[in-house]
């Protein structure tokens, strides 16, 4: 539907490989200082939902992983809804 609507839109989404068990979550400057100058919105897809999960594992990708999320989110200019972002820290 979104393509009928704006076919351009898509062609601003960009996918920057990273780690979110990693400080900065692995990404290389370069990345970090793109997406603190030009992102307006962040999807978090990263977690593990597998019930045997090592308890470790689980809390470096389904919590810490956030946590390190919004702390690079708070330095970025563009972001769209930052109001959001001080209720879940």
């Amino acid at each position: 539907m979104i393509r009928i609507e704006n076919p351009k839109v898509l062609q601003k989404v960009v996918a920057i490989e990273g780690d979110v068990t990693k400080p900065g979550l692995g990404l290389s400057p370069t990345d970090l200082q793109i997406i603190i100058e030009n992102t307006a919105f962040i999807f978090n897809l990263a977690a593990t939902v597998r019930f045997d999960e090592n308890l470790r594992t689980a809390f470096e990708m389904n919590v810490q992983g956030p946590r390190r999320l919004m702390k690079i989110c708070h330095k970025m200019n563009n972001l769209k809804v930052k109001f959001i972002l001080n209720l879940i820290i």
